[in-house]
């Protein structure tokens, strides 16, 4: 014997069971994501002079890396040839000098017709070689 739909119902919720559809799940909430943009980064890189012969001091094919060195980079003289030296072509701030040289050098570094100067920052001035 069959029973009506509605006595299934009746039995089952006696039970304390439901009847109907199967439940539905609940769609997850997708975490949000998001970028945080970073602070400036400054890169401390180091030049190292390239020209035996000397040469202007804002030339860029003088420097390795194509740079003229900045503020907060280090700078590196080193294989001058005896008497060349480089021309400051304006004033130049940078974080640090070293000069290496096998030669009696003097006069590495000359003031040219620019005004100002070489400031070097706290890299300090590093010698080395026969100055």
């Amino acid at each position: 014997m069959r029973l009506p739909l509605r006595s299934w119902k009746d039995t089952l919720s006696s039970l304390g069971l439901k009847w109907g559809r199967k439940p539905q799940r609940r769609k997850r909430r997708s975490a949000q994501l998001s970028v945080e943009p970073l602070e400036a980064r400054q890169l401390l890189a180091a030049y190292t002079w390239s020209g035996a012969t000397g040469g202007s001091w804002g030339d860029i094919t003088k420097w390795s890396g194509g740079a003229v060195p900045g503020i907060n980079d280090t700078a590196t003289i080193s294989g001058l040839n005896a008497g060349a030296s480089i021309t400051l072509d304006g004033g130049r701030q940078i974080g640090g000098l070293t000069i290496a040289s096998n030669n009696s050098q003097t006069n590495v570094i000359a003031q040219g017709t620019g005004s100002g100067g070489l400031r070097v920052g706290t890299g300090g001035i590093t010698t080395s070689g026969n100055q």
